[in-house]
């Protein structure tokens, strides 16, 4: 259990898809000891009822404008909602990064495709004691988003300006900080040749800090740094 303020909490995670897994996020959680729970929104499982409890919204192959496709993606927006009014930690990784910028009003939209590792640029590394003021990180996404008003942008990218932000008790994550070998080898599977063993190559010189960086990020968020 993850104990915060003197209270236990269980860690849900909400997957949208099969080829979306918790990836390294959920070796943290195993190694910390940490309590958790996953909910496969695709397999038909409904929204737990949830109390200040840390939530974690993963990555998806839908948009978060589905929603007449997705009934489920209206209710994580609603959660989303709850949980920062109650000051509940919430993690959103790359379609749970749009997730939270559409539960606080703003627009999701087709941006910039990045797909592969792509360097971003730490603009409040002053928050993450440790981190590079510069990471290269796993991009896979078609859509990006507008900054919350209120929000603190983290870090930001060429291409795609918005790439993590805090906006009170959240804290949304554009690229896939969760990203493992594994995953990255599943989706990139159709990919010609020679892009899948240049993403290879790029995996194994920069797989190390991107899994430190996905340390940080989420002790930061579930310490209630966001």
């Amino acid at each position: 259990m993850l104990i915060i303020a003197g209270e236990r909490y269980m860690i849900t995670l909400f997957q949208h898809g099969e080829a979306e897994p918790p990836g390294f996020l959920e070796q943290i959680l195993r190694e910390q000891n940490l309590e958790y729970q996953i909910v496969r929104l695709y397999e038909g499982e409904v929204l737990p009822p949830v109390d200040r409890s840390p939530l974690i919204f993963l990555g998806g192959r839908m948009s978060v404008n589905d929603e007449a496709d997705y009934p489920f993606l209206k209710g994580e927006k609603e959660l989303i909602r709850r949980s920062i009014r109650s000051g509940a930690p919430v993690l959103g990784i790359c379609l749970g990064a749009q997730l939270i910028a559409s539960a606080l009003g703003k627009a999701v939209y087709p941006g910039t495709p990045e797909k592969g590792w792509c360097g971003i640029d730490l603009i409040r590394s002053d928050l993450l004691p440790g981190c590079p003021d510069r990471a290269v990180v796993f991009h896979w996404h078609n859509e990006t988003f507008d900054l919350p008003v209120g929000a603190d942008l983290f870090a930001w990218g060429t291409q795609v300006p918005n790439q993590i932000f805090s906006y009170k008790s959240a804290l949304a994550v554009q690229f896939h900080m969760e990203a493992t070998p594994g995953i990255i080898a599943d989706w990139t599977e159709e990919l010609p040749q020679d892009e899948r063993d240049r993403i290879r190559a790029e995996t194994s010189r920069h797989l190390r800090g991107s899994e430190e960086l996905c340390r940080r990020l989420l002790d930061h968020v579930l310490s209630g740094g966001a």
